[in-house]
């Protein structure tokens, strides 16, 4: 019995002995791997290469930091460091400071001698231009550095097929009350529109024959009402259809024109 229980605490021993050999071998695995991340983010510090790493780690912010820093520090930095600057930016959604810094970076002498790199800021300059609603600054800047790219011409507004003219929309609501809608594609809105004006309609004529103006007027009234309003929601769900459109069209450009930057 004695013999049986020394064997037994000499195993729960071992196992309580090997269970903290193996934390304690993890716990410095770790620490060694700690170590080593830190030399090599220490090492990489200060290069070039550092920030690029930081923006494709989708730490903006550090790289937009260590990006200063080198440009502070080095008159002769790499330039190529000026298009993940404004990357960062765009990554962000500053576009307030993307624009700023594009534009100073455009003025820069040394800026003016690369024609490469200074397409690639207009290009990314005229997208963020668009981005933020400045149409006309952003065609301008395209066309500085992408004129004559027929397959790729900047997005105008005005320039984007398939919209409804929203007077048209008004129009036919004016005359079948609800076709408005088909112009946009509500065609729940069409059919509803075009049953209760017929309704008030319907009704108007009903009561007006059994003379009892009375209903009839408070009918009519109401059908004035929403006759009128739905030839103004025609016109209003042309001109949202027009800007979902253009919103679609104008990313689906974006998209494919930021690839070379990116």
């Amino acid at each position: 019995m004695t013999f049986s229980w020394t064997i037994l605490h000499f195993e729960n021993g071992s196992g309580i002995k090997l269970f903290v050999s193996l934390i304690l071998l993890c716990f410095f695995l770790n620490l060694l791997e700690i170590s080593a991340e830190n030399l090599i983010e220490k090492n990489s510090a200060g290069s070039n290469n550092y920030p690029v790493f930081l923006y494709h780690e989708k730490d903006y912010y550090r790289s937009i930091s260590e990006i200063l820093k080198l440009k502070f520090e080095n008159e002769n930095y790499d330039r190529i460091l000026d298009l993940y600057l404004l990357k960062n930016y765009y990554q962000l959604n500053n576009h307030y400071q993307l624009q700023l810094t594009a534009e100073k970076l455009l003025k820069e002498r040394k800026s003016l001698q690369h024609r490469p790199y200074q397409n690639e800021i207009k290009r990314l300059l005229s997208i963020s231009f668009l981005q933020s609603g400045k149409e006309d600054m952003g065609k301008a800047t395209w066309d500085e550095c992408c004129l004559g790219d027929g397959v790729n011409l900047f997005p105008m507004s005005v320039n984007i097929p398939d919209q409804i003219d929203p007077e048209r929309a008004r129009l036919f609501s004016s005359i079948i009350p609800g076709s408005g809608f088909l112009l946009s594609g509500s065609y729940s809105k069409a059919v509803v529109s075009f049953l209760l004006n017929s309704a008030f309609i319907y009704g108007c004529y009903q009561y007006a024959s059994k003379d009892q103006p009375g209903i009839a007027g408070l009918l009519l009234f109401f059908e004035i009402g929403w006759y009128v309003g739905g030839r103004n929601a025609s016109y209003e769900a042309a001109i949202n259809y027009n800007r979902m459109l253009i919103t679609n069209y104008q990313q689906q450009w974006i998209n494919s024109n930021l690839k070379p930057v990116f």
